[in-house]
């Protein structure tokens, strides 16, 4: 998709950062690595869910990158698009 940044700084003032390249896949500060490298890491796609379990994809670490580093506002490149979630209606559920 592109190449892409995401950073931000923590409660105590330390830079937190992930940058994605198509060519190298991505690196972190070491950790954010740790966490999104956990064997049973998931994170809320939004605040109120559906979860994701693992990352399958660069819209998902995205979207997991914007998850574990805090105050990630800062971005630089080209991002990838958050997918919209689609789901079948529920019979049960009045629109």
């Amino acid at each position: 998709m592109g190449d892409w940044t995401v950073w931000g700084r923590d409660g105590t003032g330390k830079l937190r950062w992930l940058n994605h390249t198509d060519d190298q896949g991505w690196a972190a500060d070491e950790e954010s690595t740790m966490r999104l490298e956990a064997p049973n890491f998931g994170f809320p796609v939004t605040p109120t869910g559906p979860w994701q379990h693992g990352i399958p994809d660069e819209p998902a670490l995205y979207a997991a990158a914007l998850v574990v580093i805090p105050g990630a506002t800062k971005t630089a490149g080209e991002v990838p698009h958050h997918p919209a979630l689609d789901y079948p209606p529920k019979d049960d559920v009045v629109y």
